[in-house]
């Protein structure tokens, strides 16, 4: 350790995300510092990442003990690769850590038949049986390969797939374990043959559903007792209906079902008492209102009308009674209305019903529930929809008993059923047109493979054929389905068809099959190349070829049916071994691809603050063109650095180069646009610029053949000298120019502007001398108003003063770099005589 942390190791530093990323620096010559570092560093991640860099099998097998349960799952996962060739030589008390780390079924299978320790052999077959899935693929290699049948006759006890079982029997090194693949073979054949769990549980509920359609229509019924015949008779049905399926326990919908027809049962038990009740307490109150009359003296004169309506009124509004009873007790109360009332002469004895009050109860539960059958009316899910029907059908009848036939409620009621109704007729006379299309247009396919049975192809057709039929059997296929009962005719007839059409094409059908084997060499010799994988040590080249070894495999062709599943196995199962062997080197990528991000992401948030950037000053500003160019580099750069930054987690990739993308086309979109734009304005500039050109060049032309006395003297040499000055000044009001153009155009203006100059240079120096004559004299009138400003009266001088500014005027222009010392220097002299 150096002076104050200095040159300290990266591994050791306080930072745990500084501790990671120098794991991955590490090489994996630093065996010793991983092993420190999974059993001693306080963060779980650097512990998880250093294990997975140790490949030693000391080291490895010291983090078995690790307190760490991540760190001892990594260590047998590494372990597991060296595992099965140490157990193959050790003893059971020498190897047992080392079993626990075993996992690969294969491995485990190779033990068990391969290991020289009998403990060995049994804790690895135990092992190969606690897995949650056993490969049937390798109970038996066990099987076969077993001489002893020590462990062969336990793994066909646990086998099922028939294949194998047979596979076992033609096989076995065994007689005792053929018999026994034999014996299992039977009884599989036997449970083959019988129905499923599933197809007997929907046998179970195809013959329930009708008995619990009965007993919910029975449980409405008015005539309580046939309707109790019914539902025992129902009962009785239901127990017969189950009486086949007592091993296969009940499940959810049978159990509903059974619940369903014993609460049909109970339902109308219930109704029948309360109906009984009901009778009762109406006859009751009728009869003490009939002992009341009997008790009541007759009344005569003006009031027994009145009274006798009193009573009518009484009587009607008192419980219905049903049944015989009804007629005896109206005769009972219309004798004693005679004996009462013996004055009034009876029409007719009252006997409407009195109006019927629905309870406000009832009006609240009715509204929702109708509400509810018209939603069902147009749902979808039949099936569910008619099983809700016969629920809320029930307790209609439950609440509607006194509910006037005209009510709104029963009319929305019987509609909406109604409406449901029909669209169920509809559905099913859609779905009886569609069977009727399809079994349509599976009688016209049995009839084209008739036809190409009925017409054997010759020699140069047979492929032509084959094709054809696999064709006509995808089309039979993809027609849809249909119950069996109702195609059972065609199917036949098509299934017969197709025997007969493929009987001459008999060697390009072995042909095929001679491909399946051909494909299953090819398959062996890729299980070949992965296990050449063991021994190759650069694991780069590994997770190459296992790729492209998985690559072949999907392109391989199909296998024989009888050999397909088994050499999956052995395939899949190599695989895991290498790549068991590779989840170092995979993790090692994991954790740079997770540099890779932080990486990306930086690059992505300089990115998109590039794209985002305000304009600096005014748009189109120096500065702003200055930083806008800067930006353009800069993403430039980036786009680089993005390039060879590395991938990133899968998950992140399409998100992250998605952003990343986007804010470079935003940024070079408007970018590309400032750049046409100033294109656009360069070019502009660069036309007016060489029409300036053209003007001087022109110039130019004429001063040089006035020169040579070509031309006549139409314009004085100042004028013309006015003329360049103003074409420079135009020049200097002009913008940039391309910059492929800028040094072209600007040594064609100035070469333009030198001819003019020197065609001139006389006449220039003659106004030089010109002004240079001016500047005396002006000299000269300053130095005689000084010699006034000096005189005692100076004011006495003022007309002479005027007169000097007269001439000051005639004299003309003096040179430029003069002109404001002399012309200051006057103005100055006279103002202080004026003030005087």
């Amino acid at each position: 350790m150096g002076f104050l942390g200095w040159r300290k190791p990266k591994w050791k530093h306080a930072d745990a995300n500084v501790r990671l990323a120098a794991i991955n620096e590490l090489t994996w010559e630093h065996q010793g510092v991983f092993a420190q570092l999974a059993t001693s560093d306080p963060d779980a991640r650097v512990r998880a990442t250093a294990a997975r860099r140790v490949n030693e099998q000391a080291r490895l097998e010291s983090l078995l003990t690790s307190s760490d349960a991540e760190v001892v799952r990594i260590a047998r996962e590494r372990l597991s690769t060296v595992a099965v060739k140490l157990a193959r030589e050790r003893s059971l008390a020498a190897c047992q850590a080392l079993l626990t780390t075993i996992t690969d079924q294969k491995s485990l299978a190779e033990l068990t038949l391969e290991a020289k320790d009998q403990g060995v052999r049994r804790a690895a077959f135990d092992r190969l049986l606690a897995q949650d899935e056993i490969s049937p693929a390798m109970l038996a290699l066990i099987a076969v390969q077993d001489a002893s049948g020590t462990f062969a006759n336990a793994a066909v006890a646990r086998m099922d797939k028939r294949n194998l079982l047979k596979d076992v029997v033609r096989k076995a090194k065994s007689e005792a374990v053929r018999s026994a693949a034999t014996a299992r073979l039977q009884v599989l054949e036997v449970d083959a043959a019988k129905p499923s769990a599933e197809q007997s549980r929907k046998a179970r509920r195809k013959a329930l559903e009708p008995l619990v359609s009965d007993a919910a229509r029975w449980s409405l019924s008015t005539d309580f007792d046939k309707a109790a015949a019914q539902i025992d008779a129902l009962i009785a049905k239901r127990t017969v209906a189950l009486a086949p399926y007592t091993d296969l326990p009940l499940d959810d919908e049978a159990k509903a079902a059974v619940e369903r027809i014993d609460r049909a049962s109970r339902d109308l038990a219930r109704r029948h008492d309360e109906a009984q009740a009901q009778h009762a307490a109406a006859l009751a109150a009728r009869e003490v209102f009939l002992a009341e009359l009997v008790t009541t003296a007759p009344v005569t004169g003006a009031d027994a009308a009145a009274h006798r309506a009193r009573l009518d009124a009484r009587w009607l509004a008192l419980p219905e009674v049903v049944g015989t009873e009804r007629q005896l007790l109206a005769a009972r109360y219309s004798s004693e209305l005679a004996r009462l009332h013996p004055s009034v002469v009876v029409e007719a004895t009252v006997s409407a019903p009195a109006p019927v009050v629905i309870p406000e109860a009832v009006l609240s539960e009715l509204e929702p529930l109708v509400a509810e059958a018209e939603t069902l009316a147009t749902s979808d899910r039949r099936l569910d929809a008619r099983d809700r029907y016969r629920v809320l059908h029930k307790r209609w009848h439950q609440l509607t008993a006194d509910l006037p036939m005209g009510h709104a409620l029963r009319t929305r009621f019987l509609d909406a059923y109604a409406r449901f109704k029909d669209a169920g007729r509809a559905a099913r006379a859609e779905r009886d047109e569609l069977t009727k299309e399809r079994r349509a247009e599976l009688g016209k396919l049995a009839s084209e493979a008739e036809a190409l049975a009925a017409n054997p192809p010759t020699e140069q057709e047979r492929q032509t054929r084959f094709a054809q039929l696999k064709d006509l059997q995808a089309r039979w296929k993809s027609v849809g389905a249909v119950r069996p009962d109702q195609v059972a005719t065609v199917r036949g007839r098509f299934r017969a068809a197709c025997d007969t059409a493929f009987a001459p094409l008999k060697a390009l059908i072995e042909a095929e099959d001679w491909a399946r084997f051909a494909n299953l060499g090819n398959a062996e010799s890729l299980i070949a190349e992965i296990d050449a994988l063991t021994v190759v040590e650069d694991l780069a080249v590994v997770a190459s070829s296992i790729k492209n070894i998985q690559a072949g495999w999907k392109n391989l062709g199909p296998l024989p049916g009888d050999r397909r599943e088994a050499t999956w196995q052995r395939f899949k199962a190599a695989c895991d071994v290498v790549y068991a062997r590779l989840k170092p080197y995979y993790a090692e990528l994991d954790a740079q691809r997770l540099v890779n991000l932080e990486r990306k992401r930086a690059l992505l948030a300089e990115a998109e603050a590039i794209a985002s950037a305000a304009p600096i000053g005014l748009a189109g500003s120096p500065a702003d063109l200055v930083a806008k160019r800067s930006n353009a580099d800069r993403m430039k750069v980036l786009q680089q650095e993005w390039k060879v930054a590395g991938p990133v987690p899968r998950e992140h990739d399409q998100d992250l180069w998605t952003r990343f993308r986007a804010a470079g086309d935003a940024f070079f979109g408007k970018h590309r646009a400032d750049i046409d734009a100033r294109h656009q304005e360069f070019t502009a500039n660069l036309a007016q610029k060489e029409a300036l050109c053209l003007a001087a060049e022109n110039l130019a032309k004429d001063c040089e053949a006035l020169a040579a006395g070509e031309e006549a003297r139409v314009r004085t040499e100042g004028e013309r000298l006015r003329e360049v000055k103003d074409i420079q000044a135009k020049w200097k009001l002009i913008g940039h120019v391309p910059r492929d153009q800028v040094e072209a155009i600007w040594s064609r203006f100035r070469t333009a502007c030198d001819r003019v100059y020197a065609t001139l240079k006389s006449h220039l120096d003659a106004l030089e001398k010109e002004r240079q004559d001016n500047l005396a004299k002006k000299q000269a009138l300053i130095t005689e108003a000084e010699e006034i400003l000096a005189h005692e009266n100076a004011r006495w001088f003022k007309d002479e003063i005027k007169e000097l500014q007269r001439k000051w005027r005639e004299i003309g222009h003096v040179p430029r770099e003069q002109m404001d010392v002399v012309g200051g220097r006057f103005k100055e002299l006279c103002d202080r005589i004026y003030a005087l």
